[in-house]
């Protein structure tokens, strides 16, 4: 599925057809193979897929007003370029608390998640990132009501979705880039022949997930 990329596993692999074709060993990271092809993946929705087109009279959805992005080389809040392409980020708060962040200020010590679905981000040419805990002004409460009404233009205007399935915080990061991937795969070389079995469906973890427990991630899933 082009338009997402879920954190708990990587979902598409180079070669694999099905239940009764050839299958790749994953490694334990998410390599530069596999950012580059789901890379190409995005590339293709966005020339190729309904979602990303519009035709005759229908226009693109407008940027969500005031809309704030987190700067991927420069570390900080901004506001967003007219027509700039960037990437959303869905994810639990869980018992984390809404920080308030200024304009321009360098983003420090920030939680895991957020710091790997910016690796992901630059790694995929991307330059910006939508997070709501930073590109919400979380102690501004008019701010705040204005930018929930405009959720579905902030996912739709994203060229993709990076979705953090593992775990119930922002705290635990996205598995396969700054820690092992969750689920490991059992391979073996048996007389010189590679063995590897299949791993599970990465969408059976993220139905299964915390993420997919709630309503506000739903509508998140929705509006990508």
């Amino acid at each position: 599925l082009p338009h997402s990329l879920i954190g708990c596993t990587v979902s598409y692999f180079k070669g694999r057809r099905g239940p009764t074709g050839p299958i790749c060993v994953i490694p334990p990271y998410i390599t530069s193979t596999s950012f580059d092809a789901i890379g190409e993946k995005i590339k293709t929705c966005d020339g190729s897929h309904s979602c990303m087109q519009h035709e005759g009279d229908q226009k693109s959805p407008p940027s969500a007003p005031n809309l704030l992005l987190i700067d991927c080389v420069g570390r900080r809040v901004v506001a967003a370029p007219p027509n700039c392409r960037y990437l959303a980020l869905s994810y639990v708060w869980g018992n984390q608390k809404a920080k308030c962040v200024s304009i321009g200020k360098i983003l420090l010590s920030i939680p895991q998640t957020i710091e790997d679905a910016i690796t992901v981000t630059s790694k995929l040419g991307f330059r910006y990132l939508w997070v709501d805990m930073y590109c919400i002004k979380q102690d501004d409460q008019v701010d705040v009501s204005n930018q929930i009404r405009h959720m579905d233009l902030v996912y739709r205007r994203a060229h993709a979705t990076i979705i953090a399935a593992a775990g119930d915080n922002p705290d635990l990061g996205l598995p396969g880039v700054s820690s092992l991937r969750r689920t490991r795969q059992t391979h073996a070389v048996i007389n010189g022949v590679s063995v590897a079995n299949f791993t599970n469906n990465p969408w059976e973890l993220a139905d299964s997930s915390m993420w997919n427990s709630r309503a506000w991630t739903f509508q998140e899933s929705l509006f990508s």
